[in-house]
């Protein structure tokens, strides 16, 4: 296994809960010093981990980015041995250059094709544009994207059948025929700070956390796009670093009570060429598009300014009369306070759906049917946090949530009669990576006291082998002084239960005073008492404890795994419940 390999997956929040208790004991003589060089450039506190995994559409192999000399190389290994089967693709293979890096790849829908993406350039927190390849797997040739135009592209996607590529280029959207190599131009006066086509603008980016707006439909016959018109937005500037000298950026950007983009939506014709204009009734936003189990049917999100209420809308593209189609609302959610926007839905078939909601106070699961039927699976005085997916062949939804309490993330799964089974009720948090299939997972686990340990399970969830157990770091742990996190709880000036926990001072004397650091988040989404391993965060603070600081962290009321009205109880109302 390469260094790169061993350290591989998407969230380093993991455990093991044993043998490193023994380094948060009494202090041992001779221990070494924290500082920040240690913590910050050393790299000898480093946790390894698992990342970067994409599962093959077999189920049982896994591809992962692995440095190659200067370059880099996409190579397949198996889920149950962890073993490499065969490089995919190399930098040499795909630009004729070995030093040229793949920053991020995708396949085709039969895996023959990849496209890669190479000088990757970020935009916003989550918007990239970049140089695209087309691989061919079986010819072993790659070949650059838009070779001609000279200027980079984003959300570049294979279409179902792999005959297309579908990519914005300056906020406008093309078609790239994978035959011919001729380039279709879908929209027509994409500018910036005008008109943005199938990317989102900034708001819908930072604040829904999504800057794709352009999805193919399953068929491969239609393209379903977002068109931004933030002509009248307010421009806002600001300098940005980095380089040697400082640059301006001009984006269009609405403070509160400000305008808005105006935002429709718009459906392309591979096979006419047409577009089709989706007609609904007016809302302010519309922060998702999706297609559903139905061909030719698109889903269409709206929701209010107050963001308090929500609509699932149905555009039947069969029915359009003089290029437009209307979206008629079929599922509506309402709250008093505000409704977060996920990505946790699943269409079953034609008519039933499932998806996350808090409306009997918690974040649940439930199977909604567009007739109107309700069927809650998940209940409880907790919250559904993650969902990892829907195994189709056994009826099973998997998910974490904090059944288990706020300062704890547990994996479970459920099926459509609401049976429920919590994975591994082991304290601490535990995290997930599925095979496409779902007959493996690389389980992660951590708690506040024990860095990451990384295991492959079956769908049974019993152990296949333990991919990464952090034994060295645990051993070099072991040199220095560690006061543990001490977790508790206590009311506040209302009565109500707060969670915190504090690392007291090297060598604590209770009879003495220390100054008290806060670390603190305190708002909504966002929990910092965790049962989790901190990494950086958590040496800091006992540097902080090294030089006699009582470090203390507390998650007020606002913050989530608590149900809507502990999080919500801020709503409109920031800096006042929380200090």
């Amino acid at each position: 296994m390469t260094r790169s390999h061993s350290t591989l997956l998407l969230r380093a929040t993991a455990v093991v809960a044993c043998g490193l208790l023994t380094a948060f004991s009494s202090w041992a003589q001779e221990k070494t010093a924290w500082s920040n060089k240690e913590i910050w450039a050393s790299g000898n506190l480093r946790a390894k981990g698992i990342y970067g995994i994409t599962s093959m559409a077999d189920g049982q192999h896994y591809t992962s980015l692995e440095r190659l000399g200067n370059g880099s190389a996409v190579v397949r290994f198996a889920y149950l041995t962890g073993k490499p089967v065969d490089t995919l693709v190399t930098s040499q293979q795909v630009f004729k250059d070995p030093n040229r890096t793949i920053d991020s790849y995708s396949f085709s829908s039969d895996e023959g094709l990849m496209l890669i993406a190479t000088d990757e350039e970020a935009i916003y927190r989550h918007s990239t544009k970049a140089t695209y390849y087309v691989y061919d797997r079986a010819a072993q040739r790659g070949q650059q994207l838009t070779p001609k135009s000279g200027r980079k592209q984003r959300l570049a996607s294979f279409s179902p059948n792999a005959d297309r590529v579908a990519f914005v280029r300056d906020n406008n959207i093309f078609l790239i025929d994978l035959k011919t190599g001729a380039e279709t131009q879908v929209t027509p006066d994409g500018v910036p700070n005008g008109y943005i086509y199938g990317a989102t603008d900034w708001v819908y980016e930072e604040e829904f956390g999504e800057d794709n707006a352009m999805h193919w439909s399953p068929d491969g016959k239609w393209l379903a796009f977002l068109r931004f018109d933030e002509v009248r937005v307010p421009e806002f500037s600001m300098q940005t670093y980095g380089e040697l000298y400082p640059e301006f950026v001009n984006f269009k950007y609405p403070k509160a009570g400000g305008r808005n983009s105006e935002v429709s939506v718009q459906v392309y014709s591979v096979e006419s060429g047409a577009t089709l204009q989706v007609t609904q009734e007016k809302t302010e936003y519309l922060p998702r598009i999706a297609w559903t189990a139905e061909p030719g049917v698109l889903l269409v999100m709206a929701m209010n300014r107050h963001q308090n209420d929500l609509s699932f809308r149905l555009a039947r593209l069969g029915e359009a009369r003089g290029g437009k189609v209307e979206a008629v609302t079929r599922w509506q959610e309402k709250a008093e306070t505000y409704i977060d926007i996920t990505d946790n839905l699943t269409f079953l078939d034609a008519q039933r759906f499932i998806t996350t909601s808090e409306r009997d106070g918690f974040n649940h699961l439930y199977l909604f049917g567009w007739d109107g039927s309700v069927q809650q699976l998940t209940k409880g005085n907790w919250d559904v946090e993650s969902v990892y997916g829907w195994d189709a062949a056994r009826g099973e939804v998997y998910f974490s949530g904090s059944m288990e309490g706020a300062t704890q993330q547990h994996l479970a799964r459920v099926n459509l009669k609401g049976n429920l089974e919590v994975l591994d009720r082991t304290p601490g948090t535990h995290g997930a990576a599925f095979s496409r299939t779902f007959d493996y997972c690389i389980h992660d686990h951590s708690t506040a006291s024990t860095p990451p340990v990384y295991t492959l399970r079956d769908r049974k969830w019993k152990t296949v082998r333990v991919l990464e157990d952090n034994a060295a770091l645990k051993s070099t742990l072991a040199e220095y002084t560690l006061s543990a996190p001490r977790f508790f709880q206590f009311k506040n000036d209302a009565g109500i239960d707060l969670n915190a926990y504090v690392i007291e001072p090297h060598g604590f004397d209770p009879s003495k005073k220390y100054p008290v650091y806060m670390a603190i988040y305190g708002g909504p989404g966002v929990n910092t008492v965790k049962d989790a391993w901190g990494a950086s965060t958590l040496y800091f603070h006992q540097l902080l404890a090294q030089e006699g600081y009582y470090v203390v962290s507390c998650d007020p009321r606002g913050t989530p795994r608590r149900g809507r009205e502990f999080e919500h109880s801020t709503y409109l109302a920031l800096g006042k419940l929380e200090t």
